[in-house]
């Protein structure tokens, strides 16, 4: 997952950095001509940029919470990832609780279900 954390975090990076370099400077342009613009009396032109900047802040507030719903949904996988972890972990205890106290029933399978055990171990620890 982590190969994958760090892909949605450098495409979220990019695109909160769009909205920062790009946009939010265009906004602020468009302002000052929407502003020039009543200055001048040029209602209808001012009032199409102040569209044109809606639709800006619009797709900025849209892409911002697309970031943030993919955040939420990430931290929510992780969080149940722990809690299955934390499930395997406490079979693998129980596991091992169990074939130490009647070892003496496995006889030459003991052997080979430790073996297997410490091979589940190690696919938890990773």
């Amino acid at each position: 997952m982590t190969g994958e954390t760090e892909e949605f975090f450098e495409r979220w990076r990019e695109e909160w950095d769009e909205i920062v370099t790009a946009h939010l400077p265009k906004v602020e342009e468009l302002l000052y001509d929407a502003e020039e613009n009543a200055d001048k009396y040029r209602c209808k032109k001012a009032n199409q940029v102040l569209v044109h900047i809606d639709d800006l802040l619009t797709a900025a507030e849209s892409n911002i919470e697309g970031i943030l719903r993919e955040i939420s949904d990430l931290v929510t996988s992780e969080e149940k990832s722990r809690g299955e972890i934390e499930q395997v972990r406490e079979r693998y205890s129980k596991a091992r609780k169990n074939l130490l106290a009647y070892s003496h029933l496995y006889g030459e399978l003991y052997n080979s279900l430790e073996t297997d055990l410490d091979e589940i171990w190690s696919g938890i620890k990773e």
